[in-house]
């Protein structure tokens, strides 16, 4: 998602760097590729052999996974707002019409689901902070961001979604950089966060739901990222879409990836490379370098234009799995914040 180009989105803050947790993680993933069938849900799955990183499996390690197996959302892999605003981060910029509440994922038969609603927001909730204004942020939705538990410096990043369709509707699987740790009470912004660079995995326009957005923000002092200390320097955008397309891809699920190397990056959907660039490849300068994964459902603003009165409420972002890989042909970049699956 563009970012406001005033401002950043977000701080951002790294973890801890150790040693590979592969075990537990693979065996989530294991039990369901390894599912034979149709789950329950509403729409049939797209065949297994279509995701995973490209070339051969044994040269991946699986870093990170949630498979949304559970019956809530995980808390310690996942949080539901942005930093900024004191730490609320319930809204976005762009002229988003959204307010991110803690209540819009749900889990369940393998599927995180991120609803939007029209409505205001009650009196009493604590998501209810100025600058809050319901005519202004008619209506909720939410988000999920890796930003405090995982992040990871080049990789394969990976995505099977369900987007959903209808004007204003902004589905989004990205990245942002993840600098050098922060104190919880450092003021934001703070001259170690960093934007651009962003990597935007899939984005789509509700009303053209057969057009997926791949893209790469870049620095306009890149190798040096964008930050408060160059007023958020925006260099430009290396993009390309799937117009043309004849798959509609809010009618069943489909893998969203992106292999991010030191010398390019390629994306991929169900399993087929889709667009490649060789250009301003983050992170260039900042350190150390390594990028953090969110996926929201935001509505209205400068991409997709307003929600209007044909856009039907509620409605949802469905997300079957985000899984990570290293690339262990490339030891010497392997840098990463493992993560244990419970």
């Amino acid at each position: 998602m563009l970012i406001g180009l005033a401002w950043p989105k977000e701080p951002v803050y790294a973890g801890a760097v150790g040693g590979s947790a592969k075990p537990p993680v693979m065996l989530a993933v294991k039990a369901k590729l390894a599912a034979t069938g149709v789950r329950a849900q509403s729409v049939s799955a797209a065949p297994a052999a279509t995701s995973g990183p490209p070339g051969n499996p044994a040269n991946w390690l699986l870093t990170f996974s949630d498979e949304f197996n559970g019956t809530s959302l995980d808390r310690s892999k996942w949080q539901t707002k942005y930093a900024y605003d004191s730490g609320h981060g319930d809204r976005s910029n762009n002229d988003e019409q959204e307010w991110y509440v803690d209540d819009a994922q749900t889990v369940g038969s393998g599927i995180l689901t991120i609803t939007t609603k029209q409505g205001c927001l009650a009196i009493n909730r604590a998501e209810n902070y100025a600058p809050y204004d319901c005519a202004l942020y008619p209506y909720t939705s939410g988000l999920i961001s890796s930003q405090y538990s995982f992040a990871q410096k080049y990789g394969y990043f990976e995505a099977r979604m369900k987007i959903p369709a209808g004007q204003g509707f902004w589905p989004a699987f990205w990245l942002l950089p993840q600098p050098s740790p922060l104190p919880l009470t450092s003021p934001w912004p703070d001259a170690s966060v960093f934007w651009p660079p962003e990597v935007d995995i899939m984005e789509n326009k509700g009303n053209a739901t057969s057009t997926v957005y791949m893209t790469n923000l870049y620095s306009g002092d890149y190798p040096f990222p964008g930050s408060i200390t160059n007023t958020w320097a925006f260099g430009g955008i290396n993009t390309s879409n799937t117009q043309g397309d004849a798959i509609d891809y809010s009618q069943g699920f489909h893998s969203f990836g992106v292999d991010w190397e030191p010398d390019q990056l390629v994306w991929y959907i169900d399993g087929t490379a889709r667009y490649t660039t060789t250009q301003y490849i983050p992170p260039g300068s900042f350190s150390p370098g390594k990028m953090y994964v969110l996926a929201n459902l935001a509505v209205g603003g400068s991409f997709p234009g307003n929600a209007d009165g044909t856009t039907v409420f509620p409605n949802t972002l469905q997300i079957d799995y985000i899984r990570v890989y290293q690339n262990l042909a490339r030891i010497p970049y392997r840098a990463y914040t493992p993560f244990v699956s419970k």
